[in-house]
């Protein structure tokens, strides 16, 4: 496989990677806020029996699901601003490297900064997943 086509493989995957993640954020904010709807039209309904002290757990690990979705939103979104950044800096660097010159910037910083975003992004996501679990179990609970 020459140059181009691992270039084009390599677009192609990072494309995936990114609509697979934003799926994921949209995924967790419509499990996790259609969940508390979902409770709050249940709470209305006077003639149901549950247990009040379940139910208002479950609407906080909801919540707190749609705001972990929204950091990961946050946390995505400067992951990039970052990495953008870097790719900025490690294409003068390749200038510099052209011309003889000692490299200008110090990519190392950026590269982890990006890394560190994009690894809360992920991990905001897991939990909001582990929150919508946690909810649905004590939602059950407060219910049945």
């Amino acid at each position: 496989m020459d140059y181009e086509a691992s270039m084009d493989r390599a677009a192609n995957r990072l494309g995936f990677q990114q609509e697979t993640g934003l799926a994921a954020l949209k995924s967790t904010m419509v499990c996790n806020g259609g969940a508390i709807l979902a409770l709050l039209t249940f709470l209305g309904n006077k003639s149901a029996q549950y247990d009040a002290s379940e139910l208002e757990s479950a609407l906080t690990f909801f919540f707190f699901g749609v705001l972990l979705t929204l950091g990961g939103y946050i946390a995505g979104y400067f992951s990039q601003v970052i990495l953008m950044g870097f790719d900025i800096d490690v294409a003068w660097n390749f200038q510099d490297d052209m011309k003889a010159e000692p490299r200008s910037r110090d990519v190392n910083k950026a590269g982890l900064g990006g890394a560190l975003c994009l690894g809360l992004a992920v991990t905001a996501v897991v939990v909001s997943i582990l929150c919508f679990g946690l909810g649905a179990f004590a939602a059950l609970r407060g219910i049945l």
